[in-house]
């Protein structure tokens, strides 16, 4: 297994290469403030890939999953990811996050930015799913 604090290091690089490969996608680094050393902390990491964007509109059930799990080894950290149902009733993922924590500001950060890419305005005709027992209120 390589060196994770070398291979975070590459982060705005793996990003760049995502959106100059995949045109029209989606992909955001959030990391926190500099502390006392200069070093910048990793918060998340953000993908919704355009053919995955369009798919949703191409003929998807107007229902969306949000659910998460723990990442686990040497990086920790959780998954959030957004999913929905194609035509043949086969699962689609439509944007995903890696974040350090689960708390309201790491989804009410991917919510907004599933919410941007997917033009989802007030959210008209459409209906979502999770298991969380909270009141979610994005805008």
């Amino acid at each position: 297994m390589g060196d994770h604090i070398v291979e975070y290091g590459k982060i705005f690089y793996y990003k760049d290469e995502i959106l100059k490969s995949n045109s029209g996608s989606s992909c955001v680094v959030k990391v926190g403030e500099e502390d006392e050393t200069g070093q910048i902390f990793f918060e998340g990491f953000y993908v919704c890939f355009n053919t995955l964007n369009k798919a949703f509109f191409g003929g998807v059930r107007r229902l969306i999953g949000f659910d998460w799990r723990f990442l686990k080894g040497v990086c920790k950290g959780l998954l959030l990811v957004a999913v929905c149902r194609d035509g043949n009733n086969q699962m689609l993922p439509i944007a995903w996050a890696d974040v350090e924590v689960e708390n309201q500001f790491t989804w009410t950060w991917f919510l907004k930015l599933v919410k941007n890419d997917l033009d989802l305005g007030e959210g008209r005709q459409l209906s979502i799913i999770t298991d969380m027992q909270k009141n979610w209120i994005v805008t």
